[in-house]
């Protein structure tokens, strides 16, 4: 288990799955979970709060419309799951 090794999930039509947050139930324990989503934060994201809270994800980063990979850019995380590709 390492606590250190950061894996993120983007909200829509990944982690607002179910079977996705399974799959992030067996990963809570062995790294940290971080949420990285497109939306804008100043909107109505009731939903995505308690999926958070549901499965404990403290970290959650809004891009606001800009590109995902712009906030990963010289980030460390292992990986990131998401319904759209960013090249």
């Amino acid at each position: 288990m390492n606590k250190n090794i950061k894996v993120s999930f983007d909200f829509d039509d990944t982690l607002s799955r179910l079977s996705v947050q399974n799959f992030v139930r067996e990963l809570n324990n062995k790294f940290d979970i971080w949420i990285v989503t497109s939306r804008l934060e100043t909107i109505n994201n009731e939903d995505l709060f308690s999926v958070a809270n549901f499965l404990n994800i403290k970290n959650i980063v809004f891009t606001n419309l800009e590109w995902k990979f712009i906030f990963f850019k010289d980030k460390d995380f292992l990986c990131h799951f998401d319904d759209f590709s960013q090249e």
